[in-house]
């Protein structure tokens, strides 16, 4: 079981969550927005109905446990691959990334779903000397 972390919890962060869920990875998933943090659950209960459905969910639920957070530090302080799934926003995505370096394990996996940022201008304050960084 991997621990995972995901921040932002819009469509590709419920997305990541039910994934890594369904093979039995824990994971924990935050947002500043409260209103789509709560809609995770439903969000996730509507895939495991589809994947139901489609005959591709054999039992009833996902193996591993979704946790929804409000605080950054509980959600990457243990975490083994952090999943960063906020808007494209330049500045935001360096703030993230640089907060979730100072919080996380030294060996945390650290990940963007951006499409058209560069990746090295998103991670240049990070604080890992060693990190993972991955696209």
């Amino acid at each position: 079981m991997v621990k995972v972390a995901i921040i932002g919890s819009g469509l590709m962060g419920s997305k990541i969550a039910g994934e890594m869920a369904y093979h039995g990875h824990r994971v924990k998933i935050t947002d500043n927005n409260l209103d789509n943090l709560n809609k995770v659950f439903e969000r996730l209960q509507e895939d495991r109905k589809m994947l139901k459905q489609d005959g591709l969910l054999p039992h009833d639920n996902f193996i591993g446990q979704v946790l929804c957070l409000s605080r950054l530090e509980e959600t990457v302080s243990q975490a083994d691959i952090i999943f960063e799934c906020i808007n494209e926003d330049l500045e935001a995505k360096k703030d993230i990334f640089r907060r979730i370096s100072h919080l996380c394990k030294p060996d945390a996996i650290i990940t963007t779903n951006t499409l058209r940022l560069d990746v090295t201008d998103i991670t240049e304050h990070t604080h890992l000397l060693e990190a993972s960084f991955m696209i």
